[in-house]
C-alpha cells in the first residue's frame, strides 16, 4: 500500500472472514460506502475451517428429531475443541449490537466486533467451524448498526 494511501467511508470493516464479508454486505445494502482491510488476501479464520458446525445444545429441531442433547453437553465438545473458554483478551461488546465497550464498560464509539475473535473461540490452532454461525450473525448485526439501522 503506497505511504500517501488515503480513503474515507462510513464503515471500515478490519478482517476480510465471513463476520467481515456479512457485516460489509449489509453496512453497503443499507447504503454505507465500505473499506475492507485484510492482513492477508481474505478468508480470515473461516477459511481455515474445517467445517464441523455443532448445531445442538437441545434444540427444538432436535428434539422433533429424537436427538437428545443438552447445553452442557454443548458446552463440552466446544471446551474439547477450543479450551476451557472465551480468550481473555477478547473485546468486551454489547451483545445485541456488537458494540465495542471501553475497559470501563462504556461504548467504544462506532466499534463493533463480530466473527470468531469477538467471540472469543479461536485457540490450540484448531479452527473447526462450530463458531460459523456466530460469524454470520455477529457480522450482520454488526454491519446493521454500524450503517445506523
Amino acid at each position: 500500500m503506497p505511504p500517501d494511501w488515503d480513503v474515507e467511508a462510513d464503515v471500515v470493516v478490519v478482517g476480510f472472514g465471513a463476520a467481515g464479508a456479512c457485516a460489509a454486505l449489509e453496512a453497503a445494502a443499507a447504503g454505507c460506502s465500505v473499506v475492507i482491510l485484510d492482513r492477508f488476501g481474505g478468508g480470515g479464520a473461516t477459511a481455515l475451517s474445517g467445517g464441523v458446525v455443532y448445531a445442538g445444545g437441545g434444540t427444538a429441531q432436535q428434539r422433533a428429531a429424537g436427538v437428545t442433547d443438552t447445553p452442557d453437553a454443548m458446552l463440552g465438545y466446544l471446551r474439547t475443541e477450543v479450551g476451557p473458554g472465551p480468550h481473555p483478551r477478547r473485546p468486551r461488546r454489547r451483545p445485541r449490537s456488537g458494540q465495542v465497550l471501553r475497559p470501563d464498560g462504556r461504548p467504544g464509539g462506532g466499534l463493533y466486533a463480530a466473527g470468531r475473535t469477538a467471540a472469543g473461540l479461536c485457540s490450540r490452532s484448531y479452527v473447526s467451524g462450530l463458531s460459523l454461525a456466530d460469524c454470520v450473525f455477529s457480522g450482520r448485526r454488526a454491519g446493521r448498526h454500524a450503517a445506523g439501522l
